[in-house]
């Protein structure tokens, strides 16, 4: 039973790795082509179409960690293009997740802005990621 377990992860991993790389393409290419407010609308509307009605069996925090690496190792460093493809990913494998984006005062007064996913209201955050300081802006 212990390897089927493994397996199912492992294809699971796969999975995670071949959606994550698609929908990092999507929002890359909308990025580059498109005006934020179209952004947003757009990767909102895809998550939405994509949205699968079974019940997830996968833990979400699988799934962040698998896409987080990914955008690592392809070198995205923004939190809104990596939340917003967190949010198709997230919406394939059947988690209705939400896109929240935030600002603080940063260094000189200036403000800093930062988004995150959070699932059933509870924020998805990777490790050493703090929002406490963020106020909430808006919501996709």
């Amino acid at each position: 039973m212990k390897s089927k377990k493994k397996v199912d992860i492992f294809f699971l991993k796969i999975l995670v790795s071949i959606i994550s790389l698609i929908a990092i393409i999507y929002v890359s290419t909308l990025y580059h082509f498109f005006s934020f407010d179209q952004l947003l609308k757009k990767c909102k509307q895809k998550s939405n179409k994509l949205l699968c009605s079974y019940k997830p069996k996968t833990n979400p925090r699988l799934i962040l960690n698998l896409s987080r690496r990914i955008n690592n190792f392809l070198k995205i460093n923004s939190c809104l293009r990596i939340c917003l493809s967190q949010k198709i990913i997230f919406a394939i494998l059947g988690f209705r997740v939400e896109m929240v984006c935030g600002v603080k005062k940063g260094e000189n007064n200036l403000l800093d802005g930062h988004a995150w996913i959070t699932f059933n209201g509870l924020p998805l955050l990777s490790s050493g990621e703090e929002i406490g300081d963020f106020v909430k802006s808006f919501v996709v």
